[in-house]
């Protein structure tokens, strides 16, 4: 039950962070939301973090590489106005290195969980 739980959370960050980056430019807000989902899950993880970091982390070029090949258009705020851009197959797969991140966030949350209060398991 725990698992499938864990599942669906690491789902749901995945597709509302993926969802959010198509709307904003700065990446550091985006690395952050996935380094916090990604560490919260982690404390929750016992086997197969990385499962767990993968699945956070494909939402963002999943959504990059939907956006591109639907031909959409991205918006976002600079310098106090709206600016628009063609969504790129290029940007998207260089928005795979998300899925490292999200993989290390994993682990820390592993990490941090066995620090504080060591599994008897």
């Amino acid at each position: 039950m725990k698992n499938k739980l864990l599942l669906l959370v690491s789902v749901i960050f995945s597709v509302y962070i993926g969802f959010s980056d198509l709307h904003q430019t700065d990446t550091p807000i985006t690395l952050g939301m996935l380094l916090a989902a990604s560490f919260l899950v982690g404390l929750f993880v016992k086997n197969k973090p990385w499962v767990y970091g993968i699945i956070i982390g494909i939402g963002v070029p999943v959504a990059g590489f939907i956006a591109a090949s639907h031909h959409m258009l991205l918006s976002g705020m600079e310098h106090g106005a709206t600016k628009y851009w063609p969504a790129t197959y290029g940007s998207a797969a260089m928005s795979s290195i998300a899925i490292l991140v999200t993989i290390l966030g994993v682990y820390v949350g592993v990490w941090t969980r066995k620090a504080v209060r060591p599994i008897t398991d």
